[in-house]
């Protein structure tokens, strides 16, 4: 069906029932066979990237900062979230190349949706450890501009809960938290703030002394913010509101 009979389904709406069906149908359709190729393409480079193929290492490389096709890192993600070749029921979860642990993680610190971010920075502590990216988000924090700043808070949000074998990602942590309250107080730009105020810890309890001065002077500025969702995150955090309102996405 092309463009010109598609108006003319939807100009004579209630007389095309039957033509509307086969549209959906045909569309339905089109939809299976397109995951069953993306899945065909999948499964062609993982077997390449386990046969040790460096070049597809690179051409992957090379689509995560495609920006010019930003939907190709997200068929780079699934090669290595992909629940099919996780180590479940004895199947090989493909292991992430030491060449695109920095490219990935880079590509999920800069997207803009905080929900799809997680399957670029799963497999990259799933290979690695939460240490090693822990390290590179807290450089992002420290020295990177305000996109990646306010994308490797988000993306911390999907980092395991602290090891208590591994005492230096536990300590690397408590700094890291230290570090987003210092970039809340000093840094107004509005993204970094809404990122970063559901990730706070305001709980005195669970950290030293010399950082409840940064807490208080976090909470006063997010109570007296102009924008609504961080008012709103604050007293959420703090129990005074019930319900929970979603970050906002950045247009």
């Amino acid at each position: 069906m092309d463009i010109y009979q598609l108006g003319y389904v939807f100009k004579n709406w209630e007389s095309n029932e039957h033509a509307l069906a086969d549209l959906r149908q045909s569309f339905e359709l089109k939809q299976h066979e397109l995951k069953q190729a993306i899945n065909r393409q999948i499964e062609t480079a993982s077997s390449m990237l386990l046969l040790g193929n460096d070049g597809v290492s690179e051409m992957l490389a090379n689509w995560l900062i495609d920006s010019e096709k930003p939907g190709k890192c997200f068929f780079v993600a699934a090669i290595f979230s992909n629940k099919k070749a996780d180590k479940i029921n004895g199947e090989q979860r493909i292991p992430l190349p030491q060449s695109l642990f920095h490219p990935m993680l880079h590509t999920g610190i800069l997207e803009q949706n905080p929900s799809f971010n997680k399957v670029f920075i799963e497999p990259c502590w799933r290979e690695f450890g939460p240490r090693a990216v822990l390290e590179v988000l807290f450089n992002y924090i420290k020295t990177g501009n305000n996109n990646e700043k306010a994308g490797a808070a988000s993306a911390s949000y999907w980092l395991p809960e602290v090891d208590r074998k591994d005492s230096r990602y536990a300590k690397l942590l408590n700094q890291f938290h230290v570090q987003m309250l210092e970039e809340f107080v000093n840094n107004d730009n509005l993204l970094v703030r809404q990122r970063m105020i559901g990730l706070i810890t305001i709980n005195k309890r669970n950290m030293k002394q010399s950082s409840w001065s940064l807490v208080d002077r976090v909470i006063q500025i997010a109570r007296n913010h102009s924008d609504e969702y961080i008012r709103h995150r604050i007293e959420w955090q703090l129990g005074n509101s019930d319900s929970l309102h979603p970050i906002p996405t950045q247009s």
